[in-house]
């Protein structure tokens, strides 16, 4: 049976609104009048009342380390380094681990050319991508230029029992030598000339400022969601990483957590952490981010600009014109709540365009 051909989603004009720091007053005076024009006759309300308004109160707290976090953010950009960066000498890893499936192939495939940014700044550098063994894409993947494939055997155990992507990422590990640096990436996450140049110059500066690791941003543009419902519920990412994350993560102890993708460690530190954190564990970012705060408080960063994630559908697959450059990117949001073979849900979201962070 012959199938129709590929759609391809539309290109959006970029929004002409550009939401700032004001924002935030503005939607908190917008749902305080709401709330009194819906409900004027308060009366008593007794214990409940009390015990509700204690527990509504409660993300007040989250909200002003927010606040403290973008000002931070708009603060450390007015006084961030621009101007060229030398290349790097020690060696990166880019790791690239993937579900493997037949509808991911395309954006893996673009995540891999987006990896050519690095050769210019990184010229040792060699892009990894980890799959199972036996999944459905696995002679097309192997089939990839320029990349090394780890394939994770089926009877692979660690020694304490972890399971799905962890697993996966600590067989890797596992294979790789402890000099230079290790770049994670998703298997819809790509890399601009831009992102390259800001991991080169946070390489640089990280032994004077004894930084291990440096955490990027993760963006959504609405030129390029097709549902602008689930652009919003996505909205949230990006906005966490330059307020709540950058009051915290961002200062150098990242006690509230990771991302997993345009993650940038030191492979020493890797390797004495690794992924091996036993088969309860889930959220495999999140712990290593845990258990570096334990170990290295105060020495993670952040790098300046963001990755492009790309959506893995190939009907709705589009780039953006000027290539991988203008962050190519696909317009098909992915469902919400599906998980993969490492039992991570799947985001639901494109990302892309710069971005700058904590």
């Amino acid at each position: 049976m012959t199938r129709a051909a590929p759609a391809v989603a539309p290109v959006r004009a970029p929004a002409a609104v550009h939401p700032g720091i004001a924002a935030i007053p503005l939607v908190f005076a917008m749902a305080l009048t709401v709330s009194l024009v819906m409900w004027p006759d308060r009366g008593p309300t007794g214990v409940t009342g009390w015990a509700t308004t204690f527990l509504w109160s409660l993300p007040t707290l989250t909200t002003l380390i927010g606040v403290y976090g973008l000002l931070r953010t708009r603060a450390r950009l007015r006084r961030w380094p621009d101007g060229p960066v030398a290349p790097v000498a020690e060696p990166l890893v880019v790791v690239i681990p993937t579900i493997g499936r037949l509808d991911t192939l395309p954006a893996l495939r673009r995540v891999v050319r987006s990896c050519a940014h690095l050769a210019p700044l990184f010229p040792d550098h060699v892009v990894e991508v980890v799959i199972e063994a036996g999944c459905a894409a696995a002679a097309a993947i192997e089939a990839l230029p320029g990349v090394r494939v780890v394939t994770v055997p089926g009877a692979y155990e660690t020694p304490h029992g972890t399971r799905f992507k962890a697993r996966a990422n600590h067989y890797a590990l596992t294979l790789r030598d402890e000099d230079g640096w290790v770049l994670h990436l998703d298997d819809d996450t790509a890399i601009g000339p831009d992102t390259a140049t800001e991991l080169a110059r946070f390489v640089h500066a990280a032994d004077a400022n004894g930084k291990h690791l440096a955490q990027g941003v993760l963006t959504y543009p609405r030129e390029l969601g097709v549902s602008r419902v689930l652009w919003l519920a996505d909205a949230i990412r990006p906005a966490g990483d330059v307020s709540m994350f950058a009051a915290t993560t961002g200062t150098g102890t990242p006690r509230a957590g990771l991302h997993g993708e345009l993650l940038l460690v030191r492979a020493s530190v890797e390797a004495e952490i690794g992924w091996d954190f036993g088969p309860r564990t889930v959220v495999e970012d999140a712990r290593f981010a845990l258990e570096f705060a334990r170990r290295h408080p105060g020495h993670g960063g952040g790098v300046r600009r963001a990755a492009r994630t790309l959506g893995s559908r190939a009907d709705r697959a589009r780039a953006e014109p000027g290539g991988a450059a203008a962050a190519p990117a696909a317009a098909q949001l992915r469902r919400r709540g599906q998980r993969d073979q490492h039992g991570r849900d799947r985001p639901g979201a494109a990302h892309g365009r710069r971005l700058v962070i904590r």
